[in-house]
């Protein structure tokens, strides 16, 4: 019989010793290597917590019981721990996930695509088949997880001739024995033997037996019997039965050490131990490391839009467990199947905070296939809590022609780098969602990891002008698409002018749709400027006429797809990314007016290729003369390719696009992003775009400038334009509140010629001359602005020149409906939402207004 010994457990009875920066005690820590059985220790220490690690700021305390750990402030006493081990609520997964370093999912048959998930703590530390190794600043933990004298049906074959039978098991039983062998367990037929419980339930999982007939079983077959895990094999191959996993085992490791107040969380994926026909899925670290009681006092932070706050205990029941993968949806994955658009998350961070303390969470391994998911207290259990799980795996189910059916496809390997998770521990006035972002901030410039733009005096206006329409007409009785000016390069120039002659300064200014066709984005290896805006001279010449009067310049390329004509030496073959059914991979736009999905005449490029692309398309774009350029794609969008030839996950993917994005800078440009994923940050010069509100989940209690804080005073950013989403605000004046309140600057979409000529393009759509990316603009034309936006850009600058160069201290909401936001520098400013005037400290706010107080 196949059975598994147990595991020894290795205690550190005393964790001594000093983390980096600390002073070593006297008392060095014992490893048993050879150790005796677990029942043979005394169990004095267990359920208490000794010293791992210490450094000049906290304390490492590990629960070797319940491999639970603690971080201690050496300043103030305060900590938190790494599980919640007294939850009453719940069922027993919920429950023993409490108790969990992690757990994880695993593929039961590849066949049929179903899985099974597991946890640490009912499946190894409740065995004691866990292991600990004393390492620098931490302690590295082993995990076998499996049940290793449980028996299972797999034991047993599921077909048997009854010749096998009779000669290794049937000869050496009494006619008791015989008679329930053939009567309660097995099934005599005319061909074989077979099993009475099949592998697989009706709904695809693995079937379950009473432990107690599978004992008198396994008494028959291996016991009295001769039946051997051997003779099972030959059993298995001659009826063609792969047996489900239902005695499977795995080991991880899992390292925790003290960095400073930071604890890390890493668990190598190199290092994991399993069984390929049975390939773990998904993990989640530390599933309640980031909770909180229905007792406690805080809120859950999550990457929602701008930022998103959900207050303890106070969720909308009806909505669903929160989930948010990190750089939003895979555009590869089910292309087309409609996806509910939300704000992606850009920023791969949680936080809580919970009464006096707060976490904020940095996924430094495995970003790119992490997931985040929150749930307040009273759903599942009586724990708010936020943690992050790793999709290692890629499957999707194919739709097979004919009758709806559908077949799993997997890649042929998963991400096998580390996951990691970094908490940073804030305290006293930094234990908020300002104290995250700062922390955040911090983080990322110690890393270079944020490019340090130099603050100007005067707030930044974003304006993107649309340089182009596509415009269908007969030419010899045949279409032909032509495409008119809807800003030349000269108009633009008078915009530009005509901006600054009206007191704006420090202008960002973003050209669309200027080159190769405009949006159908034919490959730029090859750079060609219509006549009708001018020419290449006529936008170099733009580009020298911002340079010298200080405007930056980000003329828009998409660089992940190129139109369906290929061009300047693209081969399909070789260049265009896959699905994971190996079809060329398109993008896709969704029709909602009647819910059907049309192609863009778009295909997305393979990752490997876009270094060399983007290099192709810096050198062309130095040769016009121009300083800067806005990508529209890269530094938003991330995705694969899963054809045949190439396998490529977003985790390798998001190498290739950092690659791309420094050969551009490398070129001497100026970048320019829309809402960047954080992997762009380090290039950007500029931001367009970001979200001030949340996505709209349900889930979400409210919004916070989470994102504008951690890129104040080192990335300019905007807002969306004003003109492209005015359903949305109540008049300008509250669009300058929100501005206001995230210190985002405004934006407005411009075009010289009338809207209209956007109309007979839309109607188009549908033809192969257009795609579906040419939008329709409204209320653009400069003509119907240029009044106002001067003003528009004062009462913005005045707030801004008060608060330059200072960090965003205090955000909150006050009780009578005020926003409240206090800087580093001393000024705070109040900021009335609502219908009727409101007073606070002391100063009265109008409605729909705000008031600077110093």
């Amino acid at each position: 019989m196949r059975k598994m010994t147990g595991v020894a457990l290795i205690i550190i009875c005393l964790f001594a010793g000093a983390c980096g920066g600390g002073t070593e005690t006297a008392s060095q820590p014992v490893v048993i290597d050879s150790p005796a059985p677990f029942e043979d220790f005394e169990l004095t220490m267990f359920n208490e917590f000794v010293l791992v690690c210490e450094n000049d700021e906290a304390e490492l305390w590990a629960d070797t019981e319940y491999s639970n750990f603690k971080v201690v402030s050496k300043e103030t006493g305060a900590f938190y721990e790494t599980k919640q081990l007294y939850g009453s609520e719940g069922n027993d997964l919920v429950q023993n996930s409490q108790k969990s370093d992690f757990t994880f999912t695993y593929i039961t048959s590849r066949v049929e695509a179903t899985t099974k998930m597991l946890d640490n703590y009912s499946m190894s530390l409740a065995f004691y088949q866990a292991e600990y190794e004393r390492m620098e600043n931490g302690v590295r933990c082993y995990y076998l997880i499996g049940e290793k004298d449980r028996l299972s049906l797999d034991l047993f074959p599921y077909f048997i001739s009854m010749e096998r039978l009779e000669a290794l098991v049937l000869q050496y039983l009494d006619d008791d024995q015989r008679d329930e062998m053939l009567d309660n367990f097995y099934t005599v037929t005319s061909e074989k033997v077979v099993r009475k419980w099949a592998p697989y339930t009706k709904d695809g999982k693995p079937n379950v037996a009473p432990q107690l007939a599978l004992g008198r079983m396994n008494k028959y077959f291996y016991e009295l019997g001769k039946y051997t895990p051997e003779e099972l094999a030959k059993d298995n191959a001659q009826w063609e039965q792969e047996p489900p996993a239902t005695d499977v085992f795995f080991r991880f490791t899992v390292e925790y050490t003290l960095d400073g107040k930071d604890l890390t969380v890493r668990m190598p994926l190199s290092e994991m131990l399993s069984d390929d026909r049975f390939p773990v899925s998904e993990v989640t670290l530390t599933p309640y490391l980031l909770s909180g009681g229905a007792e406690d006092e805080g809120y859950l932070f999550v990457p929602d839009g701008s930022g998103g706050v959900i207050d303890f205990n106070e969720g909308d029941p009806l909505a669903p467990v929160l989930q948010m993968p990190v750089y939003g949806d895979d555009p590869l994955r089910a292309p087309f199947f409609y996806k509910e658009t939300f704000n992606p998350a850009t920023l791969p961070v949680v936080g809580i905070k919970k009464n006096g303390i707060a976490l904020l969470g940095v996924i430094e391994g495995g970003a790119e296939i992490a997931t985040v998911s929150a749930n307040v207290a009273g759903k599942m259990d009586e724990f708010n809590k936020v943690n992050v799980s790793f999709n290692l795996l890629y499957v999707e189910r194919l739709i097979m022609t004919g009758g709806g059916s559908s077949s799993p496809k997997y890649l042929d390997a998963p991400y096998g780098g580390d996951l990691a998770m970094r908490y940073i521990f804030l305290e006293g006035e930094q234990a908020d969602y300002t104290g995250m972002a700062g922390a955040y901030k911090e983080y990322l410039r110690e890393r270079e990891m944020l490019k340090r733009n130099e603050p100007s005096s005067d707030a930044p206006f974003f304006v993107e002008m649309v340089a182009t329409a596509a415009q269908e007409r007969m030419f010899l009785g045949f279409p032909v698409t032509e495409y008119d000016a809807a800003t030349s390069a000269a108009q633009a120039e008078e915009i530009l002018r005509d901006l600054q002659g009206k007191g704006i300064g420090n202008i960002q200014a973003q050209y669309t749709a200027w080159a190769n066709k405009g949006v159908k984005n034919e490959p730029l290896t090859k750079v060609s400027v219509p006549n009708s805006i001018g020419g290449g001279k006529g936008v170099t010449a733009l580009a020298a006429f911002a340079s010298e009067n200080g405007i930056g310049f980000y003329p828009a390329v998409r660089l992940q797809s190129v139109g369906d004509k290929l061009l300047g030496g693209f081969t399909a073959s070789k260049d265009y990314a896959r699905t994971i059914d190996n079809d060329y991979a398109p993008r896709t736009y969704f029709d909602i007016a009647n819910r059907t999905v049309h192609l863009t005449h778009e295909t997305y490029l393979i990752p490997h290729r876009l270094p060399q692309y983007a290099q192709t398309i810096g050198d062309n774009m130095a040769e016009l003369g121009l300083g800067g350029l806005g990508i529209t794609d890269a530094g938003t969008l991330l995705y694969g390719s899963y054809g045949k030839k190439t396998q490529l996950m977003r985790a390798g993917a998001s190498g290739y696009v950092s690659e791309s994005l420094r050969n551009l800078e490398s070129s001497g440009l100026d970048l320019l992003f829309s809402n960047a994923n954080a992997y762009a940050l380090p290039f950007a010069s500029a931001v367009t775009d970001l979200p001030v509100t949340g996505s709209g989940r349900r889930a979400i209690s409210r919004s916070v400038p989470f994102a504008q804080m951690v890129l104040n005073n080192d990335v300019p950013y905007s807002m969306v334009a004003y003109n492209a989403d005015m359903m949305s605000w109540d008049g300008f004046d509250e669009y300058l509140l929100k501005a206001v309140e995230t210190r985002s600057a405004l934006k407005f979409i411009f075009t010289a010629e009338p809207e209209l000529m956007f109309g007979s393009a839309l109607k188009k759509a549908n033809s192969e001359f257009v795609t579906y990316e040419q939008p329709f603009y409204y209320m653009t034309r400069y003509a119907r602005w240029a009044d106002a936006v001067g003003e528009y850009y004062a009462r913005f600058n005045d707030f801004y020149r008060r608060t330059a160069g200072a960090e965003i201290a205090a955000h909150e909401e006050t009780e009578n409906g005020l926003v409240s936001v206090k800087y580093s520098n001393g000024v705070t400013v109040l900021i009335n939402y609502g219908e009727t005037d409101v007073s606070a400290g002391g100063h009265t706010v109008p409605a729909k207004a705000f008031v600077i107080a110093e």
